[in-house]
């Protein structure tokens, strides 16, 4: 723990969203006790959108230009496909 790892595979993910799949807008549902999680997802530029009482849980969402978004997640690195090997 701490050492960027969850934070690098967040950025992996939203990056491989927004250039491969063109996805603009991005939302995740946290257990409100998981407070390490949720503080990764807002230092990504995530906010708070909803609260669902009757799971616990904190939706976030953030919504940046495809450019923005690339130029901010860049900075924490990049992604590349690998492909699993055959079982």
């Amino acid at each position: 723990q701490r050492k960027g790892l969850g934070k690098a595979a967040v950025c992996a993910m939203l990056l491989y969203g927004a250039e491969k799949l063109n996805i603009e807008r991005f939302f995740c549902k946290i257990n409100d006790n998981n407070t390490a999680s949720i503080k990764l997802f807002e230092s990504l530029g995530f906010a708070q959108c909803d609260y669902a009482e009757c799971f616990k849980q904190v939706e976030l969402e953030l919504k940046l230009p495809l450019l923005e978004l690339q130029r901010k997640l860049r900075t924490y690195g990049e992604y590349r496909e690998v492909s699993c090997p055959n079982e």
